[in-house]
């Protein structure tokens, strides 16, 4: 009995700590994941890549050519669906620590076109992987 009461507690603990963790990337929604991968703005939107881990990378962002890096999250609490960035590094820093939020507007495997509130819908386009 005393080994039974040890297997279950063990258990318990290791499913309820998978329970906290997150998800691995295979495991997310099929239109997070196609927000995976490496995408290039317009003038001054920058070149995006959203890393499966839910960090990205920023570079020529503004006229001033930014490069910023920190952590994204789609959130599904409305349609169309939220991005969520957060700034960690940034050659500007009084963007460290800010948040935006974007709403989704389209998404597919080539396109991705995101929102300000008030403001114009932006596109990207998937860069071509390495050959």
């Amino acid at each position: 009995m005393g080994r039974l009461v040890i297997l279950f507690s063990t258990a318990m603990a290791v499913s309820l700590a998978a329970e906290g963790a997150d998800p691995p990337p295979e495991a997310k929604p099929t239109v997070e994941r196609l927000l995976h991968g490496s995408w290039k703005g317009g003038a001054c939107l920058g070149d995006w890549t959203m890393n499966a881990d839910g960090t990205y990378d920023l570079e020529h962002y503004t006229p001033a050519g930014l490069h910023l890096t920190g952590t994204w999250k789609l959130t599904w609490d409305a349609l169309p669906p939220t991005l969520t960035f957060t700034c960690k590094t940034s050659d500007d820093p009084d963007l460290v620590g800010r948040n935006w939020d974007v709403k989704v507007i389209h998404l597919d495997k080539e396109v991705f076109i995101y929102q300000h509130a008030d403001g114009p819908p932006l596109r990207c386009t998937r860069k071509p992987t390495g050959r």
